[in-house]
C-alpha cells in the first residue's frame, strides 16, 4: 500500500496533537461523567470528535442537582490535571480549540495542572487529550459563618482576649 505524504502528515497530526475522541473518557469524576452524558444526548453534533458550532446548555435542575460552577455560556469549571506526556502549554491550546476558556495554571503541581472552563459537550475531547490525567469538578464555594464561629470563639478561648479587650479591631 503506497501511501502520499499529505495522509502521513494528517495521521501525525490527527494522533500525535489533537487526540480527540467520541468515546466515554474514563478520567472525569463522577459530576463531570453525569454532565457530559447529558451534553452528549441534547445536541446531535456532541459524540464529532473535535470542536462543535455549538455549546451544549445545562439545565438548572442539573445544575442544581449536579453541583459545580458554571459561567455564562453553560461551560463547567473543571481543574485539569497532567501527567507529563505533553507539556502545560500544549495541554492549553488544546483545551482552548475545544471553547475552552483557562483560567490559570501551574507548572510547579506534579506535572501541571489548570482550572478551565471547558463546554460540557467537550469534557470526553478534553480529557482525551494527550497528556490529561485527569479531570474534576469546582464545586461551589459553601459559605460557612455563624454558628462554626461562634463556636470556635470556645475552643480557641478567644472570649478571653475578648473580655480583656483584644477583639482584633484597630
Amino acid at each position: 500500500m503506497k501511501l502520499n505524504c499529505c495522509t502521513v502528515i494528517s495521521a501525525c497530526f490527527l494522533f500525535g496533537s489533537a487526540a480527540f475522541c467520541a468515546e466515554p473518557a474514563q478520567n472525569l469524576d463522577s459530576g463531570l461523567s453525569l454532565l457530559s452524558e447529558r451534553a452528549n444526548s441534547s445536541i446531535p453534533e456532541a459524540g464529532a470528535t473535535g470542536a462543535h458550532s455549538q455549546i451544549a446548555k445545562v439545565s438548572d435542575a442539573d445544575k442544581e442537582l449536579i453541583g459545580g460552577r458554571f459561567d455564562d455560556q453553560d461551560r463547567v469549571l473543571v481543574h485539569v490535571l497532567l501527567d507529563g506526556r505533553s507539556s502545560l502549554d500544549q495541554v492549553v491550546q488544546q483545551v482552548e480549540s475545544l471553547q475552552g476558556v483557562v483560567l490559570g495554571r501551574s507548572a510547579t503541581y506534579r506535572h501541571g495542572i489548570l482550572a478551565a472552563y471547558v463546554p460540557t459537550d467537550q469534557l470526553d475531547n478534553a480529557a482525551h487529550v494527550v497528556g490529561v490525567r485527569a479531570l474534576t469538578m469546582e464545586n461551589e464555594p459553601v459559605e460557612r459563618a455563624g454558628k462554626y464561629s461562634s463556636q470556635s470563639r470556645e475552643v480557641l478561648h478567644t472570649d478571653v482576649l475578648n473580655q480583656q479587650g483584644l477583639t482584633g479591631q484597630a
